[in-house]
């Protein structure tokens, strides 16, 4: 189909080079029409903009060309993962529907496969349709703990899906399965036409219990030291990148293994990059009456966005801390 499809667009090029825009028309409606039946979904929005580009004026068959494109889309979505996430999919309209099918891939799954792991990053919510997994984490007796178990019609990896932060669970398969996933720069991509459907999604997402809420229930504390409150400024820079001048935040709380701070910045992207980035730190505790600042070093595990462009940093240290300065 590519060669064909290449032959009939040197085509609409030597009609436009000839002045017969019309039927050059006519001819990119014919290849929006045969794509999208061919379920060439990126050819056909690829021929539709042109037309667009060529006579935007001629809005007969340009609806015509969106509405048939929209059509075809809605007869290629899978019915069975339609009917098993309909709790989902009836919430959106009918452009949401098509935009948000198409912008997931499926994937599957084995035995054993590990599809997120704790510890690690995960920007991905995993949808369901067939298969069973296991969403666990450890207790502080160092047991393995199931957190929930997910199967068909359920999803997993929220907790990271809206916010920079590593997993504090695994998810691991006990059966063989399938599902779709949907990444955070697909959601990106879509809001920039389709602004309503990332507010649909966290809703439905978090509409069930949380991660956090699950963990809670099963008494698990995911903190190993007590965290404190603690006021002051701190310095911070990104190890290994020279060019980047050194920073500072206001302290929030800390504890032996790590601390966080807010900052204020408009450059969000920026923040989020610290993510997994490690640091070096400078700060004074002033409970303890020591002058004189400490100074280590870090691994930034979660950056989560507050309101008024401001930003949390949270960060494990590579050596625990003195435990006399939290006694």
């Amino acid at each position: 189909m590519k060669a064909s499809l290449k032959t009939k667009e040197d085509q609409v090029k030597a009609l436009l080079a000839a002045g017969r825009r019309e039927d050059a028309m006519k001819l990119l409606f014919a290849l929006v029409k045969a794509c999208a039946a061919a379920h060439k979904f990126d050819h056909a929005d690829r021929l539709y903009q042109q037309m667009m580009d060529v006579d935007a004026l001629a809005i007969d068959l340009v609806v015509s060309a969106a509405e048939l494109i929209e059509e075809e889309k809605n007869r290629a979505i899978d019915r069975k993962h339609l009917h098993l996430w309909k709790n989902w999919y009836n919430q959106l309209k009918q452009e949401e529907r098509s935009a948000f099918f198409f912008a997931t891939s499926p994937f599957s799954f084995s035995s054993g496969d590990i599809l997120f792991r704790k510890g690690e990053m995960n920007d991905t919510l995993f949808f369901v349709d067939e298969g069973a997994l296991n969403l666990v984490s450890v207790s502080d007796a160092g047991q393995e703990v199931v957190l929930r178990r997910v199967g068909p019609g359920s999803f997993a990896g929220e907790e990271t899906f809206y916010k920079s932060s590593v997993c504090t669970s695994s998810l691991v398969a006990l059966m063989p399965g399938e599902g779709r996933v949907f990444t955070r720069k697909a959601l990106l991509s879509l809001s920039e036409t389709l602004p309503g459907l990332g507010p649909k999604l966290r809703d439905f997402t978090i509409s069930a219990p949380s991660e956090g809420q699950t963990v809670q229930a099963k008494g698990i504390n995911r903190r190993s030291h007590k965290r404190i409150p603690v006021q002051g400024s701190i310095v911070f820079q990104p190890l290994g990148q020279k060019d980047t001048a050194p920073a500072q935040g206001r302290m929030a709380d800390i504890s032996q293994g790590g601390l966080s701070f807010y900052i204020k910045t408009a450059n969000g992207q920026a923040v989020r990059q610290l993510l997994g980035n490690r640091l070096g730190m400078k700060f004074l505790l002033p409970h303890t009456g020591n002058p004189q600042p400490v100074v280590c070093k870090g691994e930034v595990t979660g950056v989560l966005c507050h309101m008024d462009y401001e930003y949390s940093i949270h960060v494990k240290f590579d050596r625990l801390l003195d435990a006399k300065n939290f006694t």
